[in-house]
């Protein structure tokens, strides 16, 4: 360790104009106290705040550095705060010096600065069949525009591939599990998805294996730390009363854990124990009921009755494949409890409940799949080529208020279930049309509106991409002006780039390819009328 040295505190993001406080903390581990000159250089991208600077008041001249001085005792750390407004958006650079006699150090920080007002967003793909020689197609034009306080930076995108738009964006796929028991699984999941697709159509490198092994591996160790000594997980650990689980979190562990063992060492004592304890609270009826509590909604999903609950915990015990007789027998008694009440769902219309248990029958080969998935199928709606399920209620963020439609978190979760259910019997006919709502719906980052729709969604889009993925693939993207013919472009997608997002405006397309409009701006309110 360095025995004298600088650090940084920043938010990880703030709003053009808003006032920031720079933190930097300087550590003496040196023999003696060090008087210490601590500068933050100058910068054109920001302005520093002082008495002699009001507020508001404009640049005067190049901006120059600021310095403070203090004493820092030995062995112990120091810290000074540094006011400053940012001006410029995007990533902009911190750096600060210390200076003593002794010693001396640097450290530069990256501040990412967003535009002022409420972030809008909306994506617009287009999923086109392989069957089809040629797609045409013309977006329509809003009628109402907002106040923007930034520009719109249209993006305009394609990919041979049905996960190529959601691959371009690893960085937000791959992730170091955080946080708290439930935060960290819903960050380790996506990892297990992404390599298993990669693996599935040979697509992987070693590169992204060995990074999201990690992140696996760090994961796994950090969960531990919330593991009861039964085999439950909670948020907090020993800090929470009763395995916080609806079985959501350990269920969740099961399964997750051993979808990843193909991967990482996964201790199978330790799982087989998190199974026991998920069984040891089965009722006789063969339903699992709500044990503990789970603190946020990341996990929670459309979990709200004890037969949804229930199909959970089954698709867990499947995918964790346990010889353990009592561990199969409570696997058997839970699909005979989804299998009596199956009607009750069906009679209820309950599309959320209804999709997972037909995941979850899907998955153990239930008597009972054929009729669920024909009611399943019956609550879909079926528009403009797309296949898709709602909850039934409204989403009250919907219309004037949001210039563009963005479907609830639990549409997304239910299609997802839906389309796991379906592509395990790899039923590609029936299929496409839920894939291709669902392309529709991933924002410009490849993922979903919120974290546990985005974990289930990218689950059911990579499965079901993984057995109608062809490595055989020559198509031509003409992009052309229609109004004017005033622009051309044409793309190549082959099988060399079939996963790389080509951007472009788009507007008629040839071959077979996702097509996807982003917009992202940020807009005032209330909005405006043009």
């Amino acid at each position: 360790m360095q025995p004298f040295f600088v650090s940084l505190d920043l938010p990880y993001s703030v709003i053009r104009g808003e006032e920031v406080a720079i933190k930097a903390l300087v550590f003496n581990y040196l023999q003696q106290p060090q008087e210490v000159t601590i500068t933050l250089k100058a910068s054109k991208h920001w302005t520093i705040i002082n008495e002699l600077s009001p507020r508001g008041a404009p640049d005067q001249g190049e901006p120059k550095d600021t310095e403070y001085k203090m004493t820092v005792p030995a062995n112990e750390g120091r810290a000074v705060s540094f006011p400053i407004t940012p001006k410029t958006l995007g990533t902009i650079p911190i750096i600060v010096q210390a200076q003593s006699v002794s010693a001396a150090d640097a450290v530069q920080r990256i501040l990412i600065v967003e535009p002022e007002g409420v972030e809008q967003e909306y994506s617009y793909t287009v999923l086109v069949d392989l069957n089809q020689s040629k797609y045409d197609h013309v977006t329509e034009k809003r009628k109402k525009i907002y106040m923007l306080f930034f520009h719109e930076f249209p993006s305009f995108s394609c990919t041979g591939d049905i996960m190529g738009s959601s691959f371009s964006n690893l960085d937000n796929l791959l992730r170091m599990p955080y946080g708290c028991g439930e935060q960290n699984m819903v960050n380790f999941a996506p990892n297990i998805f992404v390599l298993k697709y990669l693996t599935a159509v040979k697509q992987l490198t070693p590169a992204i294996r060995n990074k999201a092994e990690v992140f696996m591996i760090k994961g796994y160790q950090r969960e531990q730390t919330y593991r009861h000594p039964e085999g439950s997980y909670s948020a907090f650990g020993e800090r929470d009363k009763e395995g916080s689980m609806w079985y959501v979190l350990t269920a969740f562990v099961v399964k997750s854990f051993a979808q990843a063992r193909k991967y990482i060492y996964i201790d199978e004592k330790a799982l087989d124990q998190s199974i026991f304890w998920m069984v040891s609270k089965q009722s006789p009826s063969g339903a699992f009921p709500k044990v503990g509590t789970v603190h946020s909604s990341y996990l929670k999903g459309g979990l709200q009755s004890e037969i949804a609950l229930t199909a959970f915990v089954v698709i867990a015990l499947a995918e964790a494949k346990s010889q353990d007789k009592g561990a199969i027998s409570a696997q058997a008694n839970a699909l005979r409890y989804l299998e009596t009440n199956l009607q009750s769902v069906i009679s209820k219309q309950d599309a959320y409940t209804l999709a997972i248990c037909t995941y979850a029958m899907a998955l153990t080969n239930s008597r009972s799949l054929s009729k669920a998935r024909t009611a399943l199928t019956g609550l879909a709606t079926v528009k403009d080529g797309t296949m898709y399920w709602t909850d039934g209620k409204q989403d009250k963020l919907a219309g004037p208020s949001r210039p563009y439609y963005r479907p609830r978190s639990a549409d997304i979760e239910i299609t997802a279930y839906a389309l796991l259910a379906i592509g395990h019997n790899k039923d590609v006919q029936t299929g496409l049309p839920v894939v291709r709502w669902l392309s529709q719906q991933r924002n410009s980052l490849g993922g979903y509106s919120s974290t546990q729709d985005t974990v289930v969604g990218i689950q059911a889009m990579s499965e079901f991409a993984s057995f109608i993925y062809s490595p055989s693939m020559d198509y031509t993207v003409t992009l052309t002006n229609t109004d004017d013919n005033t622009f051309s472009k044409t793309f190549t997608v082959n099988a060399a780039n079939s996963m790389i997002l080509q951007e472009a405006d788009i507007t008629k397309v040839e071959g077979s390819l996702i097509v996807q409009v982003g917009v992202s701006y940020h807009v005032d309110k209330p909005p405006v009328e043009a």
